[in-house]
């Protein structure tokens, strides 16, 4: 039975992680996260 893999991404808009800490930081990885799972094939939901 094949796998199939996705990567959630819950709502991160600037004004929902607003009050986050690093909320800078926790944008910025998660970006870089999309754009590598993107670049491996990997769904992004």
């Amino acid at each position: 039975m094949p796998t199939v893999s996705a990567l959630l991404v819950i709502d991160l808009q600037r004004g929902v992680v607003r009050d986050c800490f690093d909320a800078e930081g926790v944008l910025t990885r998660t970006a870089r996260l999309v754009g590598r799972a993107r670049t491996s094939g990997v769904r992004v939901v």
